[in-house]
């Protein structure tokens, strides 16, 4: 008994059934009819995307390089009435600009290579004005067509030239800052030295008990201002810019002398000795960069002699790894533990804030861990309440190659001709009283002119020269002087 079956067949098909009768050759129409169906519904699908898509899309003829196909949004790019309107025009008339030479190379190779080439293209809309497009381009030589597909990049050239103009407003600001810090730092620590210098003097001539009082009080005074001044345009300079590490051969130990000489005048009377402990391994001469270590343990060294009132202050220097490791110990109070998570921290200064005795800004250790890491290096500390702290840091350090090491031939320094070149009067007198302390009978000058007039009759073997002055300036002055006497 035979059964009915309803066959989807294009009249061809059915023609085709009905005179051969053939099953396998019905079975052969009937899978062709699938295959035609499914290509059509594939084509639908295709147009679809094409016209619906979120970008432009264009089709062009790989030799006439002319619009064949275009979507509603490339028309709506190009402010077009219809994707119509777009048909017929050469890729030529659409850019704004001309390609750069190397991109257009970039473009063949890789459209001879049968990839997909990408780039921000200037267009040229209907009306006449522009817009940047991320345009991608593909080419179909079998097909014989270009593939484009353009994305609006308007907006986002927008954002990058904003960015742009942020960055150069940013470096302007910064460089403007960077000025405005030259000059107050000179405006600000000169008369402050100049009082410092002074009251130094005063201190050294006979005195009563409480003239000393007065005088010790008013240098300390003094002294407090400048740490304070000296901290503020410090942490300023850092939030500016960093400056790559400056490597240096110089004697560590010396330096650590340095230090304890300049601050043992403040600990007169205070009942506080400086210590410095080297290890024996630490290499005479090394390696890095002695003007920021300097500035670390210049802060560091502050802190631990405002902290104590009693006691010892060490400094030390030990090898550590492939480095060195400086620490500065104190048997202050120490640090509370509440204190000590935020002790790094800006404007944190680490002490009950019912002491007014050691008030500080709080950034002379958020300066120290800024130049360390600057360096490449770590910082960090130990502290027990009552027990005292020690503050370290450790950098990578080397030991100076015998051609690097500076001379130590002992310096007569009574023999040395030294120049000084200072408009403010107040430093003049105090460089003065200085230099003489030491044997030196300088010569003084108001301005870089007058030093490189003074040059011109003299050889000098030191010259200390402000770099802000009227007339010639100090920098101008040396040049000059460079000049002069190549």
């Amino acid at each position: 008994m035979g059964r009915a079956v309803i066959l989807d067949l294009s009249t061809t098909a059915l023609i085709g059934a009905l005179i051969l009768l053939s099953g396998p050759l019905i079975a052969l129409y009937l899978r062709s009819t699938r295959m035609r169906r499914a290509a059509e519904v594939q084509a639908r699908l295709m147009d679809d995307f094409f016209d619906l898509s979120g970008d432009g899309l264009l089709l062009s003829d790989i030799r006439t390089h002319r619009i064949v196909r275009a979507n509603a949004r490339a028309a709506e790019l190009f402010r077009a009435d219809s994707p119509e309107a777009l048909i017929g025009l050469s890729s030529e008339e659409m850019h704004a600009g001309h390609l750069d030479p190397e991109e257009l190379s970039e473009l063949r190779q890789m459209m001879d290579r049968g990839l997909a080439w990408r780039a921000e293209v200037e267009y040229r809309r209907l009306d006449g004005t522009s817009f940047w497009g991320d345009a991608m381009v593909r080419v179909s030589p079998e097909r014989g067509m270009h593939y484009v597909r353009i994305a609006d990049a308007t907006q986002h050239r927008s954002h990058e030239r904003a960015l742009r103009e942020a960055r150069d407003l940013a470096e302007s600001n910064a460089q403007a800052k960077g000025v405005f810090l030259a000059a107050i730092s000179h405006e600000l620590r000169t008369p402050l030295n100049g009082v410092l210098g002074i009251l130094q003097f005063a201190l050294e001539e006979p005195l009563d008990t409480a003239q000393r009082g007065r005088l010790q009080t008013a240098f300390q005074s003094a002294t407090d201002l400048l740490t304070v001044v000296n901290e503020i345009l410090e942490f300023c300079e850092l939030t500016s810019a960093q400056a790559a590490p400056e490597l240096v051969a110089f004697n560590a130990r010396a330096q650590l002398e340095l230090l304890t000489a300049l601050t043992r005048p403040r600990l007169e009377g205070a009942g506080v000795r400086l210590e410095i402990q080297v290890e024996s391994a630490v290499p005479e001469v090394i390696r890095a960069d002695s003007e920021q270590i300097q500035k670390i343990l210049g802060h560091l060294l502050d802190n631990a002699v405002k902290f104590t009132e009693r006691g010892v202050v060490t400094l030390r220097l030990a090898v550590e790894g492939q480095g060195l490791r400086w620490e500065v110990a104190d048997t202050g109070p120490g640090i509370p533990e509440v204190a000590q998570a935020l002790i790094f921290s800006t404007f944190h200064a680490g002490r009950d804030v019912r002491s007014r005795a050691r008030d500080g800004v709080g950034l002379g250790l958020a300066i120290c861990r800024s130049r360390v890491e600057a360096m490449g290096g770590r910082i960090g500390f130990s502290s027990q309440p009552g027990e005292g702290s020690t503050f370290w840091f450790h950098l990578d350090a080397e030991a100076a190659s015998s051609e690097e090491r500076p001379a130590a031939d002992a310096v007569n320094l009574s023999t040395l001709s030294v120049l000084v070149a200072e408009d403010n009067l107040v430093s003049q007198r105090v460089a003065q009283g200085m230099l003489e302390r030491l044997g030196i009978e300088p010569v003084i000058v108001a301005n870089g002119r007058l030093a490189i007039e003074a040059s011109r009759s003299e050889r000098f073997d030191v010259v200390l020269m402000d770099l802000h002055m009227p007339d010639v300036n100090g920098l101008d002055a040396l040049s000059r002087w460079a000049l002069s006497a190549a």
